[in-house]
Order: structure tokens, then C-alpha cells, then sequence
């Protein structure tokens, strides 16, 4: 019993920190680009300002691990599909709309509804 609660009590940090990172994404209304909100939790309401990239995730397959150039593997062990970011674009907030959207104006490239976004440091 013991065993199972360290268990539990050492893989409940790692859980924290996978599940940390703030969730964005982009919200367009009647596909207008005065109308281009940034969608965010409560918790992570970012600022007039900030600059956010916007990308698509697409799945590629991972690798088989049998190494490169016939050299064998490297201890990879092929796993399941990886996500490969690819960035269409930025947006910059200029307003703070509400407790979970900020209007947004694009500075570049190509914007959808449903883009997930990252803000830029």
C-alpha cells in the first residue's frame, strides 16, 4: 500500500507539468479580420501587446528506429505518430474583450478558426 501511494505521490508532479502550459486558439466571427479574437482560459488571460504565432498541427509518423544511413537504431523505439508544428502566421492582441477572448490584429499570414496559438517570449 505504501509502494502504490509513492507511486502515486511522485507521478502526480509529472502530471502537473505536462497539463501546465496555457491553451490558445483563434476565433474568427463571419471570417471578417476586424472580427479575429484569441481565445484563452481564465487563468491566462495575456496582455495588450503580446504577440502570439499561429500554427496547425500535422501528424507525421515516427521514425522506425532503424537508425540512419544504415547504422542501426539508436535506442528509439518507433513509437506512435509525432505532431509537427507548421507556423501560417501572427497575431497581436489589441484589446481585451472579455474574461475569455482578446481581439486580435494580424500581423501576418494566413488565419482560420480553430488555430492554436503560442505566445511569443
Amino acid at each position: 500500500m505504501k509502494k502504490v501511494m509513492l507511486i502515486a505521490l511522485l507521478t502526480f508532479p509529472l502530471l502537473l507539468v505536462g497539463c501546465g502550459s496555457p491553451s490558445y486558439s483563434i476565433r474568427v466571427v463571419d471570417g471578417l479580420p476586424k472580427e479575429t479574437f484569441l481565445t484563452f482560459s481564465k487563468d491566462s488571460a495575456p496582455n495588450v501587446g503580446d504577440v502570439f504565432v499561429l500554427y496547425r498541427l500535422q501528424q507525421a509518423p515516427a521514425s522506425s528506429g532503424s537508425g540512419h544511413g544504415g547504422h542501426g537504431g539508436h535506442g528509439g523505439g518507433g513509437g506512435g505518430p509525432i505532431n509537427l508544428k507548421h507556423e501560417i502566421g501572427k497575431v497581436q492582441v489589441v484589446k481585451i474583450a472579455d474574461e475569455t477572448h482578446a481581439l486580435v490584429k494580424i500581423l501576418f499570414g494566413y488565419v482560420e478558426y480553430g488555430v492554436k496559438a503560442e505566445k511569443v517570449n
